[in-house]
């Protein structure tokens, strides 16, 4: 079996799960990906090579191996620092595509603890 060869852990889905599977893979993988070239691509500006952010990349993976990844997540955004986040806009007012995708993903990511939170809720209600 292939996924032995990859993995000592091996999970069985069903078809329909397989396609949320690779939906999840999109946003934790291919996502984050983009994440680091849009990184790359602000360093590279300022003369910064991207190499100075992979102790911290390593670091936060790790991260989700012990926590989950809304309990692992830090930031201005969790906390919604007006003060940091309105600098940091201010710092891509010359990139107003990654001045909006700076503002939906903070927003999305103060949003997540409530959403995930009353989400629980909802599912112990119906249990």
């Amino acid at each position: 079996m292939v996924a032995v060869r990859l993995s000592p852990k091996v999970y069985e889905v069903t078809s329909g799960q397989r396609r949320y599977l690779h939906l999840a893979a999109v946003f934790a993988c291919n996502f984050a990906n983009h994440m680091y070239a849009l990184s790359s691509h602000i360093l590279e500006k300022q003369g910064i090579p991207f190499e100075v952010m992979l102790p911290l990349i390593d670091e936060t993976a790790g991260k989700v191996h012990e926590l989950s990844p809304t309990q692992a997540q830090t930031g201005p955004a969790v906390r919604y620092d007006e003060n940091v986040i309105s600098k940091h806009l201010e710092m891509l007012a010359d990139e107003e595509s990654l001045q909006e995708l700076y503002e939906k993903i903070s927003k999305s990511i103060h949003n997540l603890p409530l959403s995930v939170i009353q989400a629980n809720k909802e599912g112990k209600k119906n249990s």
